[in-house]
């Protein structure tokens, strides 16, 4: 086989097969970050399988990382462009500072001892069906998310997905809600080497007209 070609294959048809993955133990308590648009909730369990690993109705994944910045650059990730980020897309939304209400066992993608399943492409690969099986899979073995790398931040922290009923769990404590301020700004050119500008909308251009 190829080196260019991807090596992850969908997920066995028979969760039973994945009994010996590896787990890794996140305790109620641990403290997660996730950013939300201004307004909604943090605990929203996605089903649209726009996400990595989204299960399909009437089930949903909550993605959160482990560290502030690293929540930060998954959403600013899909958005940067030449190391720029829009400051009024950073104010549109909210930093949640957050305790996992409950004890959790995950499947630990970042595990060595996965190899004998996974390759880290599922980490990265796109589009996102052949992720998607494999936490389809986990689901219905019975864990309560994955343990994998975020994708948009080089450093290659481990985030975690978790697994619920789709929409929003309202019994879920919300945590604390943080505005990406100046501060945050400060922190992502110091440690991410990421700008953010203010970006003009069109309706603040002037447009000139090249025409003789």
């Amino acid at each position: 086989m190829s080196r260019e070609a991807v090596i992850l294959e969908p997920a066995p048809a028979d969760p039973a097969e994945l009994s010996e993955f590896p787990i890794y133990a996140a305790s109620k308590g641990l403290r997660v970050w996730r950013v939300c648009e201004s307004g909604l909730g943090p605990w929203w369990f996605a089903s649209s399988m726009a996400g990595r690993f989204d299960l399909a109705g009437p089930r949903g994944t909550c993605y959160v990382a482990l560290d502030d910045l690293g929540a930060l650059m998954e959403f600013i990730g899909v958005e940067l462009n030449t190391g720029i980020v829009s400051r009024g897309s950073l104010r549109k939304r909210r930093l949640w500072e957050l305790e996992l209400p409950w004890d959790c066992e995950l499947a630990d993608l970042t595990s060595r001892l996965a190899a004998r399943w996974i390759t880290s492409e599922i980490n990265t690969v796109v589009p996102y069906a052949l992720p998607q099986t494999w936490a389809g899979a986990f689901d219905r073995l019975g864990r309560s998310g994955v343990r994998y790398r975020a994708r948009m931040d080089p450093s290659g922290p481990a985030a975690l997905a978790l697994f619920g009923d789709a929409g929003e769990d309202t019994t879920a404590s919300r945590g604390d809600e943080h505005e990406i301020d100046a501060a945050y700004e400060l922190r992502l050119l110091d440690e991410c080497n990421i700008v953010v500008e203010d970006i003009p909308s069109f309706t603040h251009l002037s447009f000139v007209s090249l025409a003789p």
